[in-house]
């Protein structure tokens, strides 16, 4: 497969997921726009905890919002990923209830937990049940277009939860650092696209190296922990590729220790090392380490630079250049991106 065969990208990207990709600064413009205008009428005074309840696409948001903010949060955020809500949830908790689809059976479990211990509630959805509870209980509803797939709908289910829990004085703007990260996306879109060709594409060469190989993602804790989880997730629904991740120091401490004797194995593995200037001196030190551990063990081990100067651009640098390694991977593998059958059926199991 040519990736700079644009029409042959075309008709293997059948549901045009490319085009969503290109267009995500703009997304992300408009989610903080959105955040901006949304109503949250709680009083600082009255919530002691955040929680933030939603899976998939949908749930990373939350885990966006506590690196991003990790050293700026003044009272304690928990994400929750399941039916049910942790046991201090009540009336001074603050949960945000994300479902792109609306209709996310957890998180319409949680939400009625959320309702019965008396929290308060703001609801982010495109549509569902979701918008029929918020309309029928009379809880703020921060409405996203429709017509995404969950996954590439992050800047409408990340900038709003930020900017709503700004406006409530737990943690401070941040112009400067979005500015920052819009300029960095737009700057990137142009470096990754479908036109720019591979000779000077970074998603495309990185994808070709893992073409035919197992995706191994590390990332730091508290730092971009959420974006090697986000890449792996993104290598299996848009790659349709399985893929693992782990973290800093954590990985250190077990994970290492399985590579001594995965012999053959191990060359079917490519691991990527997220690498970032705000990383500890120390864990700077365990990525040197533990890439010289792995060198001669599996195929390839890839240390990737963030860029930018903020934290949120940062970030958002790496989660965007996964997002295009993914779908090029997928292209590779010639698989339309978007369907995520395996997802479909289960659901219509679990419906029976």
């Amino acid at each position: 497969m040519d990736l700079d065969n644009i029409t042959e990208i075309k008709e293997i990207d059948k549901s045009g997921m490319a085009t969503l990709l290109h267009g995500f600064s703009e997304q992300c413009q408009q989610g903080i726009i959105l955040g901006q205008g949304a109503e949250v009428p709680f009083k600082k005074g009255a919530i002691k905890n955040i929680i933030i309840t939603g899976l998939g696409g949908s749930g990373i948001g939350g885990d966006l919002l506590r690196i991003s903010s990790v050293n700026q949060l003044s009272i304690p955020l928990y994400i929750n990923r399941g039916y049910h809500l942790p046991g201090f949830a009540g009336e001074e908790s603050l949960v945000f209830v994300v479902s792109y689809s609306g209709n996310t059976e957890e998180t319409i479990s949680a939400l009625q937990g959320a309702i019965k211990a008396g929290c308060q509630i703001v609801i982010i959805s495109s549509n569902g049940l979701l918008e029929k509870v918020a309309q029928e209980k009379s809880l703020p509803l921060l409405r996203i277009p429709k017509g995404y797939p969950p996954r590439t709908a992050l800047g409408y289910l990340f900038f709003p939860i930020r900017k709503s829990i700004e406006k409530l004085g737990y943690i401070p703007e941040q112009k400067g650092a979005e500015e920052e990260t819009i300029s960095l996306l737009q700057d990137l879109a142009r470096q990754y696209s479908l036109e720019q060709p591979l000779s000077s594409n970074p998603a495309k060469q990185l994808a070709q190296r893992l073409f035919n190989k197992i995706p191994v993602v590390y990332g730091t804790l508290d730092n971009t922990d959420v974006v090697a989880y986000r890449w792996k997730c993104q290598f299996n629904e848009n790659a349709k590729a399985y893929a693992a991740y782990h973290v800093f120091p954590e990985l250190n401490h077990n994970e290492i220790v399985g590579w001594e004797r995965a012999d053959a194995i191990a060359k079917q593995f490519v691991v990527t090392i997220f690498r970032d200037k705000g990383d500890p001196a120390r864990i700077k030190q365990r990525i040197d380490i533990t890439a010289r551990m792995l060198s001669d063990k599996v195929d390839q081990v890839i240390q990737l630079d963030s860029q930018g100067d903020s934290l949120l651009a940062r970030i958002f640098s790496l989660i965007y250049l996964g997002d295009y390694v993914s779908y090029y991977l997928a292209i590779l593998r010639e698989i339309d991106p978007t369907p995520v059958q395996s997802i479909n059926y289960l659901k219509s199991e679990l419906s029976k």
